[in-house]
């Protein structure tokens, strides 16, 4: 799914590239490639687009250059629920054929550093609020709702 943003349209593609595409007339700003086939959808918060990259960790790149501003191979995929005043709540859902959960991951937004981890055995879905200090909710398997506070 692609992720709007003011000055333009950002696409993940199975191609190993994350495109960035002008509002105004439609053209290619930039375009970032990778090693591996991009399968999450990015995430855009300010000027800052953030991706998972299979095999190679989590990535944030500047939405106006497509320039790599950090990488962390320690979150290993996941998308960002929501930004909790420099950091982000990043939740990486298990989701192998015979997995039961997900790992919730606080990184710092500027430097990529993970502050800590999570890791839960029944949160099949995790969905919030908004992107800034967003409240964020599991669910269960089993259909229960929890709330979670960063």
């Amino acid at each position: 799914t692609p992720v709007l943003g003011d000055s333009g349209l950002f696409v993940a593609g199975r191609d190993q590239s994350i495109w960035a595409f002008r509002l105004a007339d439609g053209r290619q700003m930039w375009r970032t490639r990778f090693q591996q086939p991009l399968t999450d959808d990015p995430k855009l918060i300010e000027n800052t687009l953030y991706q998972a990259v299979p095999n190679e960790g989590f990535a944030a790149l500047n939405a106006t250059s497509g320039q790599i501003l950090w990488q962390n191979p320690e979150v290993a995929g996941g998308t960002v629920l929501t930004r909790h005043r420099n950091d982000l709540i990043v939740w990486d859902k298990d989701d192998g054929p015979d997995s039961y959960g997900s790992t919730f991951s606080r990184v710092d937004a500027t430097t990529g550093d993970v502050l800590g981890m999570a890791r839960t055995e029944w949160i099949a879905e995790a969905a919030t609020t908004s992107m800034e200090s967003g409240d964020i909710y599991g669910l269960s398997r089993g259909g229960r709702i929890i709330k979670l506070v960063p």
